[in-house]
């Protein structure tokens, strides 16, 4: 076990909070467009998925970012 400095953990807390808002909007736009008649403004089915789409993305991309700040911890 070794002890982070104050500075890393504050990037890593940054990095987890990120990550958090990134998961809330993804799980927004997949539910969105798992239920489409929940949605008010009756937007096309392919613009609901279009979007759950982008924020996979932008998870997977959020996932990434804190994989590789710990693995830079790591070493």
């Amino acid at each position: 076990m070794f002890t982070l400095p104050p500075s890393v953990l504050r990037d890593l807390a940054v990095e987890i909070q990120h990550l958090e808002a990134v998961t809330n909007a993804a799980n927004q736009q997949l539910n969105a467009a798992a239920h489409p008649g929940a949605v008010g403004g009756g937007e096309p089915v392919e613009g609901l998925f279009d979007r759950a789409l982008a924020s996979m993305e932008n998870l997977r991309e959020a996932a990434e970012t804190m994989t590789r700040l710990l693995d830079e911890l790591l070493k």
